[in-house]
């Protein structure tokens, strides 16, 4: 049996459980389980995903509000449970089809030219970064990279307005520069 203790707010993912609570938990349920049942009661692991994508807007778009309501509804794909102060779902995964279609039906936005997000995996001293693309299979799942992971969006979801052909491997934001390698088939 493993116990996951979990925030209902983002915020308590900077305030995890000590050891000692953790080893409380776990010697207070021992009696009332089988002596075959191993007990571990664990922090989750808080994964933070960041988008990066390029669109262009419709005649007569505000680009601030068309900004603003991209970023937030990328935040609430990633943890839908957010808005509503619920709590966290461990293992929530989405695809990079939903991530496309909150982009796409924000009425603003009159194409998608290329999206890219980032996803940083891993607890404690062993981290990983993983990428994935609007080019890649769009039923391609994002996923935490362990069954007790959680997915939360990064403080700042990058947007950015641009013609259409402008996107690139290579894109700027802001004082991030996105680089991909291409692949094989791509040389």
């Amino acid at each position: 049996i493993t116990t996951r203790l979990v925030g209902s707010e983002m915020c308590i993912r900077d305030s995890l459980c000590t050891d000692r609570l953790l080893c409380g938990i776990e010697a207070f349920l021992r009696p009332y389980t089988s002596p075959f049942a191993e007990i571990d009661a664990i922090n989750p692991v808080y994964e933070e995903v960041t988008v990066f994508c390029g669109v262009s807007l419709k005649e007569g778009q505000q680009a601030g509000e068309a900004i603003s309501d991209i970023n937030r509804n990328l935040c609430r794909c990633i943890a839908p449970w957010n808005e509503g102060q619920k709590e966290p779902v461990l293992g929530y995964s989405f695809s990079i089809r939903d991530l496309v279609s909150c982009i796409r039906e924000n009425p603003a936005v009159e194409a998608l030219h290329g999206m890219k997000l980032l996803q940083v995996m891993g607890e404690e001293e062993k981290f990983g970064l993983k990428a994935y693309t609007s080019e890649q299979d769009e039923n391609q799942m994002i996923a935490p990279s362990v069954p007790w992971g959680i997915l939360v969006p990064a403080v700042r979801q990058y947007v950015k307005l641009i013609e259409p052909g402008e996107w690139r491997q290579d894109i700027e934001f802001g004082d991030c520069l996105l680089y991909t390698s291409p692949s094989p088939r791509d040389a």
